[in-house]
């Protein structure tokens, strides 16, 4: 059995190392290093959950959605992801739990000093 393994993936690591171009360029393609390529991806991942990024079409359709209008993208523009949403959303819940008068002022007006 475990030569049996060593094969197999000997096997296909000499097929990877084969396909390497075309492998790198699917790579390429599914994850661009223009960042709004790259947003642009994410939104239409958003917007549509059974979106293929695998699907030349699809990409090609998502960028003509996205970066139709706006000839110079924003390189700055991100999505937010979970982690954002949930800061801002505690940061939000936080802000109306802040009291709305000094409280050190108040403490030393009633003469309270902790030791």
């Amino acid at each position: 059995m475990n030569r049996r393994k060593t094969v197999v993936i000997v096997g296909l690591a000499i097929i990877a190392f084969a396909a390497r171009q075309p492998l790198y360029q699917q790579f390429s393609e599914i994850h661009p290093s223009d960042p709004a390529r790259a947003t642009a991806l994410a939104r239409c991942g958003m917007d549509d959950r059974f979106f293929n990024v695998l699907s030349a079409d699809a990409r090609t359709a998502c960028y003509d959605k996205w970066l139709a209008g706006d000839p110079i993208p924003d390189p700055t523009l991100r999505v937010p992801d979970q982690i954002d949403l949930k800061r801002d959303a505690a940061s939000i819940a936080t802000a109306a739990m802040v009291p709305k008068e000094d409280i050190p002022k108040r403490q030393a007006a009633d003469f309270y000093h902790p030791r």
